[in-house]
């Protein structure tokens, strides 16, 4: 198995880290004791590894690997796994040591040691030493903070630490995971938060990752700042560093950066500096690359040690503002300045930081270098080379000089959905907007048909990293902001992602009064896609915590006949079925194919005869529903996938045969069969099942009936974050199949 790396920011990097998912056929690898990597020149390079998924004869079927590279700027190298099939041993210079005692921690990088107090509240860092020169002191860093509308400050420093786990330790990398509460001086309690420090061997500085949670009762809470400082041991006067690429602006002067606005482009803007009583500071140089706007980061140091703490995607997500008031970075993840942060019960927000240690000025440290290697990672891509791709099935091989013209209309459908629609703001980055009329016009799509597991697709097919980037952002916001994590009026959708709505919410949906799920608007594919490339434990949490919220309202009565919503039928149970399809994959655990099963059952039980099922529109029972009909297809093909009974092929063979009657007479499929719905309808849901019900049936007819929408599909260019999931989710399974039948051609 080979992994390409390339090195994207023009910076050359330094024992920098790297990780990646990847696959392994069944039966190929038992172990990962005997692996070893090696790069292009033939040299052995020290790798981590975490198995994510094995397959049911326990052999791995995904493997996440941790290595460190040194890659010059705009280079490209390739990291080869290899199977000694005997125990490999290769130590790292520096590994991480680890020492604990009574829920005190001390974390050797090599580089830093960092000590961390667990046994009451969380300050993040209770001492930071970087060689003899301690930079942060135990009253340094005040963790993670929080001002309510009324000015009342919480903190995790005085909150109740409920859970800490070492993920990883070592050697190369060690992952803390941390979970509590913020108090108030008087213990008054606000918002959960889970935090994640990330440690590397030989490396100065760490990552952390803070979520913070609103599980309180009300429907909202008003937040006026959401924060966290950090003040080096400086005795020396200080001074404050922030810039844009080459670009510096220094001073000893209190001042801050504030993103106003959201950017959609973090290289041609950035925040602007302010001083504190408000005044902007101006600058002669004319054009966006040359003004002296700063990007996601800023540095304290003395004459010989310094502090940086970068802030990923800050403009993508503002407002935001880190300031510097000659003591200390105080890092605003919702600024005071901006008006009242107004969070929904249940939502939550993540973000990511780099906090970076140094022995000089943040001037001779280019600690502008260290920032922009972090906002532009290295995004590693699997070579698949004569291997199929599979993830919950086949995906259309990358052949950019056979289909040149799909690929190509492929790039320009993402390039329009990252420039016109994808949503940019605290609430809205990873997201899009529906751009529907009538009732329901302002909806945000919350990412559904699964747009996370289209972009998972295409990026494994193409490795090219704009992909994995809008994954990333997609995956955190259903995991952030779609993600139920609390609900006090009907703690049944706890655990599950809301149905599109009006600012990520449609109270009553569908018409139900209280909930804001729905089992026909659940998915769990891409959040485990995330996993098995990243290894990210929170998204296989939460894919899980949807599998459970579906099986609780099945037990509810949802998701079987008669269906709450009696215009959804067939595809609330189609669904369900695709989402515990994908948790029995990645975890093996039976639950979820009991669950399959038992769905898969009552799909094939109400179907009638004829291969249709009913959708009930006020009296009428339509029975030519080719989206109904598609996702119930797809939902017994993923069943007989996993569990290879025979009665859901067949039954998906009967509903294809009624699928070729829901037609006009000029071959283009109706939206429904009842008056006042027969419209030309074009639509990529059928893709997938026909694909597979020609792969096992061997007739062609099923690939020619889905040709005219693979067309329309094809040559829509300007589709949104609800298009782009509703498209390729489907298209790229259909295209291996057109493909592999000698069917497909390289024509929009």
């Amino acid at each position: 198995m080979k992994l390409i790396v390339e090195e994207p920011s023009g910076i050359s990097r330094h024992n920098w880290p790297v990780t990646r998912g990847m696959p392994f056929k069944m039966g190929k690898l038992h172990t990962a004791d005997c692996l070893e990597l090696i790069n292009n020149s033939g040299q052995r390079i020290p790798v981590q590894t975490k198995i994510l998924s094995y397959w049911p004869d326990r052999s791995i079927k995904w493997l996440q690997s941790f290595f460190q590279v040194d890659l010059p700027a705009q280079s490209v190298d390739t990291y080869t796994l290899i199977n000694n099939d005997k125990p490999t041993l290769l130590n790292h210079d520096n590994p991480i040591k680890i020492v604990e005692n009574n829920r005190l921690y001390e974390i050797d990088t090599g580089c830093i040691v960092v000590n961390i107090d667990l046994r009451s509240g969380f300050r993040v860092f209770d001492q930071v030493k970087r060689g003899d020169r301690t930079i942060v002191s135990e009253n340094g860093c005040w963790g993670f903070n929080i001002i309510d509308s009324q000015g009342i400050h919480y903190s995790s420093t005085l909150g109740q630490v409920s859970h800490f786990i070492w993920e990883e330790t070592g050697p190369l990398r060690a992952v803390l995971f941390v979970s509590g509460d913020h108090r108030s001086q008087e213990g008054t309690r606000l918002f959960t938060y889970e935090a994640r420090l990330t440690f590397y061997a030989g490396l100065n500085w760490c990552e952390l990752e803070y979520t913070f949670i609103n599980d309180h009762d009300d429907d909202h809470i008003a937040l006026k700042q959401v924060s966290f400082s950090l003040s080096p041991n400086f005795s020396e006067n200080t001074t404050g560093l922030v810039g844009a690429f080459q670009q510096k602006f220094e001073s000893d002067q209190p001042f801050l950066i504030h993103a106003d606005e959201p950017a959609s482009s973090s290289f041609f803007t950035g925040t602007k500096i302010y001083d504190f009583d408000g005044t902007l500071f101006e600058f002669d140089q004319p054009g966006e690359m040359l003004r002296r706007v700063a990007h996601g980061w800023m540095d304290i140091s003395d004459k010989t040690h310094g502090v940086m703490i970068c802030v990923k995607n800050l403009t993508l997500m503002a407002p935001k503002a880190i300031s510097y008031d000659t003591k200390k970075i105080d890092v605003q993840l919702w600024p005071s300045r901006s008006s009242l942060l107004n969070l929904p019960q249940g939502m939550a927000r993540t973000h990511r930081m780099m906090v970076l240690f140094h022995n000089e000025t943040g001037s001779n440290a280019e600690v502008n270098k260290f920032a922009t290697s972090y906002e532009i990672d290295l995004c590693p891509s699997i070579a698949f080379e004569n291997d199929p791709i599979n993830l919950f099935g086949p995906v259309f091989d990358y052949r950019p000089k056979k289909f040149p013209e799909i690929n190509i209309r492929l790039r320009d459908q993402f390039n329009y959905f990252i420039s016109s629609s994808l949503g940019m703001g605290f609430f809205n980055y990873g997201d899009s907007d529906q751009d529907l009329v009538g009732q329901r016009a302002g909806y945000q799509s919350n990412n559904e048909y699964d747009l996370p597991l289209s972009l998972a697709l295409q990026f494994l097919r193409t490795g090219e990293q704009e992909y994995f980037d809008a994954l990333h952002a997609t995956a955190f916001h259903m995991m952030d902001i779609d993600f139920v994590h609390h609900s006090s009026g009907n703690p049944l959708e706890i655990g599950g992602v809301r149905i599109h709505g009006i600012n990520h919410i449609q109270h009553n949906c569908e018409g139900m009064p209280g909930f804001t799920v729905a089992t026909s608007h659940m998915w769990t594919e891409g959040l485990l896609a995330y996993y098995l490339l990243t290894g990210h434990p929170t998204a296989l949490a939460r894919a899980k915590s949807i599998g459970n919220c579906l099986l609780r309202m099945i037990e509810a009565g949802w998701a079987i006949p008669p269906y709450k919503v009696a215009w959804h039928g067939v595809r609330d149970s189609a669904w369900p079925i695709i989402a515990f399809a994908g948790l029995y994959e990645v975890t093996g655990e039976h639950c979820w194919m009991d669950a399959v099963i038992k769905l898969a059952d009552i799909i094939v039980d109400t179907q009638h005869d004829d291969g249709s099922w009913d959708m009930q529109i006020g009296w009428y029972k339509a029975t030519k529903v080719p989206l109904q009909t598609g996702i119930g297809m797809n939902g017994l093909c993923r069943a007989h996938a996993i569990t290879g009974d025979e009665r859901y092929l067949n039954s998906a063979v009967a509903a294809g045969k009624k699928l070729k009657e829901s037609t006009f007479p000029e071959g283009n499929f109706l939206y429904i069969d009842a008056p006042g719905y027969r419209w030309n309808y074009t639509s990529t849901v059928v893709l997938e099942s026909l694909g597979y019900l020609w792969k096992h049936t061997g007739d062609l007819t099923y690939l020619e009936l889905a040709l005219r929408n693979v067309q329309a599909c094809l040559n829509t260019k300007q589709v949104n974050g609800t298009g782009l999931a509703y498209s390729w989710r489907y298209l790229l399974r259909y295209l291996f199949w057109a493909e592999e039948a000698q069917f497909l051609k390289d024509e929009v």
